[in-house]
């Protein structure tokens, strides 16, 4: 078939139709037999005109609000707060560690005091050598103001007699049990000398062995004293010495932390 005698229809196979020269030429988003604004514009262009238009309370071309860079809006999330000042005040060190310090110092010194205070009253406690008779022989013992005196024996089998200043017989029975360290050696009460019912005067000692000396009783009120004095004391500088230690950690690394 000679190029004279081919249909005249589109190239989709549409008879009837005249050939369109300009259909294959057409721009990007024009539409065929369709005219008006914005119809057969560039592309980016709509039925109002151009992106660029004129903008309610802008320049044209322009879009509203513009701010310079880094300028957030009304509403807008602003980003990381920025660091204060590089010469902000700091806020003042805590008083803790100086005081954990003083109460610390001041619980050790009590503790010092309570220990003295404990030796002292032990050591008054225990008769001193100043007021041990030791019995050899038939030992007089003066007793006055109905006081009493103990008979210590180093051996608890050695037994002893004793006469009072009248005719009647002393009571001589101890009714508490009390110990004492002399010389190195262990010193038991056996029985007493005087004290309360009994009359003033002189009373003669003899006992079967030796090793017996009559010494002031033992003050039990005294040793019951020094030893709380010595609990105490061993609790208030443990406590004392913990608060102490911690404090000055904690006071090092605040000096450490202005210092940075």
């Amino acid at each position: 078939m000679s190029d004279q005698q081919r249909p005249t229809g589109d190239p989709y196979g549409q008879p009837g139709q005249p050939q369109n020269p300009q259909h294959h030429s057409m721009p990007y988003g024009r539409q065929p037999g369709v005219s008006g604004p914005g119809v057969g514009a560039s592309y980016g262009q709509g039925a109002q005109g151009s992106y660029s238009q004129q903008m309610p309370g802008g320049a044209p071309g322009q879009p509203r609000d513009q701010r310079p860079y880094g300028q957030p809006g009304p509403g807008q999330y602003s980003g990381p707060v920025p660091p204060p000042p590089y010469n902000a005040p700091h806020k003042p060190p805590s008083k803790a560690p100086k005081i954990m310090i003083i109460v610390g110092a001041i619980l050790m010194a009590v503790s010092v005091v309570l220990f003295v205070l404990f030796a002292t009253q032990l050591m008054s406690a225990i008769p001193s050598e100043d007021d041990v008779v030791t019995v050899s022989g038939p030992t007089e013992v003066q007793i006055t103001g109905e006081e009493m005196k103990v008979i210590y024996a180093s051996d608890v089998s050695v037994g002893c007699d004793v006469t009072g200043p009248t005719a009647d017989v002393p009571d001589v029975t101890l009714r508490i049990s009390m110990n004492w360290g002399r010389n190195g050696e262990n010193y038991t009460g056996i029985g007493k000398v005087g004290g309360d019912g009994q009359p003033d005067g002189t009373y003669t000692v003899e006992c079967d062995g030796d090793g017996v000396v009559i010494a002031p009783p033992i003050s039990l009120s005294g040793i019951t004293t020094s030893v709380l004095s010595a609990v105490v004391g061993g609790f208030a500088g443990l406590i004392g010495l913990v608060l102490l230690i911690v404090g000055l950690v904690l006071r090092a690394g605040q000096k450490k932390r202005v210092a940075a």
